[in-house]
């Protein structure tokens, strides 16, 4: 029995559905930067207000100044949207890390359980290289890569 399982384990997978993941994971933060962006809740919840709900020991995490909150924002959907076309993966995925963790800490008042969850799907994504075929990004498609069970070709 355990030997089975073992060899289930070890067994190699089509990466296909990890790049599913990736550009659905990142399309999505995009869009959620992009509304807040759009829908005026970089002012309501981190320009306007005078007292801030900051996490416990954290109270070091202020919001920044009206252009440099919209910078930050801007530069969550840029990277969000490299890690779901695969370009400068390691860098967009790191700086989407990096960026959604403030976001995340400057507010506990707009706390959500999915917004732990994103931050933690960042993480995890940093610390990986590209996932998924080559030929769904730009890069690969120019390049006429495809992927194989066994890894690049």
């Amino acid at each position: 029995m355990p030997r089975r399982w073992v060899g289930y384990l070890l067994e190699p997978v089509d990466a296909a559905s990890v790049g599913v993941f990736r550009i659905v994971f990142g399309s999505l933060v995009a869009i959620d930067a992009l509304r807040f962006l759009g829908g005026g809740y970089v002012d309501e919840y981190f320009v306007a207000p005078r007292i801030h709900f900051t996490y416990l020991y954290l109270d070091c995490v202020q919001p920044l100044a009206r252009p440099w909150m919209y910078a930050h924002m801007w530069t969550l959907a840029t990277a969000a949207l490299l890690l779901a076309l695969g370009l400068a993966y390691r860098l967009a995925a790191i700086v989407l890390c990096g960026t959604y963790a403030y976001f995340f800490l400057l507010e506990q008042a707009i706390y959500q359980n999915h917004y732990y969850l994103i931050l933690l799907f960042t993480g995890c994504c940093s610390g990986f290289r590209r996932t998924g075929p080559m030929r769904w990004t730009p890069c690969g498609a120019r390049r006429g890569r495809r992927w194989s069970r066994g890894g690049q070709s």
